[in-house]
């Protein structure tokens, strides 16, 4: 009877059971291709998934590269040449030289990441790790411009998505860009345009309450097709997967 209550709640808010629901590939297509590598990013596009996850991270003289970790041990080969436990932040772009992903390839940069991706109708989120650059920004809009609805900025610090916000107000740039905050444990709102939530502690009332708040929904890092399906069954706005094809057979 509860369940029967609450669909005839959500239906009563017009919430259909997989309106809109956008799977984005976590890291690129990270269950294939090795994460944040130009592999993974050009097969998420070509998979034709709604969106495409990928996380930044800078160098000490400021160049922007796609890394998930503080340092390269965990992605990259073993070379007396690359400083592999070092942190990125005390690294500069010539440092990395040496350095090949665990595919072989080099390390991705945003610029390389940016080309490949603005030539597919796909969305790009971007999940900030350190504090962003105006350069960042503006190199974003270089290639998004056009289409700057496809950028989403993603990230579990308040205040760097309050940066972007307070530069894009400013540069009058990327207007129509979505700030997501990540959080682990779900809030009633926010004052971004949305909330990115960790999925084993988001509940059906959590993405009600926040709906309710007119915000965007998406949950994080959602793999089995059991939960999956679960998650569009509640109508959240997107299901960030390791297994993009996976969650878009499911819609």
């Amino acid at each position: 009877m509860r369940y029967f209550l609450f669909w005839l709640f959500l239906f009563n808010l017009g919430y259909s059971a997989t309106d809109a629901v956008e799977c984005v590939a976590h890291r690129g297509n990270s269950s294939t291709f090795l994460e944040n590598s130009q592999a993974a990013l050009q097969s998420a596009a070509e998979i034709k998934t709604h969106g495409v996850e990928f996380d930044l991270r800078h160098t000490s003289d400021q160049t922007t590269i796609l890394l998930h970790d503080e340092n390269l041990k965990r992605v990259t080969l073993n070379s007396p040449l690359c400083p592999r436990e070092n942190k990125i932040t005390t690294l500069t772009l010539n440092d990395l030289r040496h350095c090949r992903l665990l595919n072989g390839e080099p390390i991705l940069t945003l610029e390389a990441a940016l080309k490949t991706l603005s030539q597919y109708p796909i969305k790009i989120f971007i999940e900030v790790k350190d504090p962003p650059t105006s350069f960042d920004l503006r190199l974003i809009y270089d290639y998004y411009k056009h289409f700057p609805e496809r950028v989403y900025f993603i990230s579990f610090s308040a205040s760097y998505l309050f940066w972007l916000y307070l530069e894009i107000k400013e540069r009058g740039i990327l207007k129509e860009a979505t700030l997501l905050h990540l959080q682990k444990y779900p809030s009633h709102t926010t004052s971004f345009h949305g909330v990115n939530l960790l999925y084993n502690n988001t509940s059906a009332a959590n993405i009600v309450e926040l709906k309710k708040h007119n915000k965007q929904v998406g949950v994080w890092t959602v793999d089995h097709p059991l939960d999956i399906k679960k998650f569009i069954s509640l109508s959240v706005d997107y299901i960030t997967t390791n297994y993009p094809t996976r969650c878009l057979e499911h819609l």
